[in-house]
C-alpha cells in the first residue's frame, strides 16, 4: 500500500511540472513596442492598426496580452504568489529570479541574443518552449513563429 501511495505521489508531482521556489519571483520579459507599459500594450487592441504594413504594434499587443494571461493563470496552478510575478519590457535579464522570455526572434531581442541552436520555426502560429538552468535560476523561452504562435505557446505553458 505504501509503495502505491509513494508511486502515486511521484507521478502527481511529476505531472505538475517544475514549480518556482516560493518567494523567488518570476519575471516575464516581453517587447511592449510603442506602448508605455506591458499592460497598456495588452489592452491596446483598439489602438492597433491591424491592416498596416508595420507589424510592430500588432506583435506588441498580442505578445503582451500573452504575458498578462501568464500573470493571471500561473498563480492558480503553481506555488507562485501574484505579488511575486512581474511583467517587464525585454530590455535586459533581471539580476535574479526565474525568467520567461516571451515573443519571437524578431520581436524580443533577448530571445534573438540567446542564439538558440534550434532551427527557426517554419510554420505560422507554431511555437517552441525551452527551459535552461542558468546561474541558479530557470530561464524559459516561449518562442512563437509569429504573434499568434507566441500566444498559443503561452497558453500551452
Amino acid at each position: 500500500m505504501r509503495r502505491h501511495l509513494a508511486t502515486l505521489l511521484l507521478v502527481a508531482v511529476g505531472l505538475a511540472g517544475p514549480q518556482p521556489a516560493p518567494g523567488a519571483g518570476l519575471t516575464v520579459l516581453v517587447n511592449k513596442g510603442p506602448f508605455p507599459t506591458v499592460e497598456d500594450a495588452a489592452q491596446a487592441e483598439d489602438k492597433v492598426d491591424w491592416w498596416d504594413a508595420d507589424p510592430t504594434d500588432d506583435r506588441a499587443c498580442t505578445e503582451c496580452f500573452a504575458a498578462c494571461e501568464l500573470a493571471h493563470f500561473l498563480p492558480g496552478c503553481t506555488t507562485l504568489a501574484p505579488k511575486d510575478l512581474r511583467l517587464q519590457s525585454a530590455a535586459a535579464l533581471p539580476g535574479s529570479g526565474d525568467v520567461i522570455l516571451l515573443g519571437s526572434r524578431l520581436s524580443n531581442p533577448l530571445i534573438a541574443a540567446r542564439g538558440l541552436r534550434a532551427a527557426p520555426l517554419a510554420s505560422e502560429q507554431s511555437f517552441r518552449i525551452q527551459a535552461v538552468a542558468q546561474a541558479g535560476r530557470t530561464i524559459t523561452v516561449i518562442e512563437g513563429q509569429d504573434r499568434v504562435g507566441t500566444l498559443y505557446g503561452a497558453y500551452r505553458y
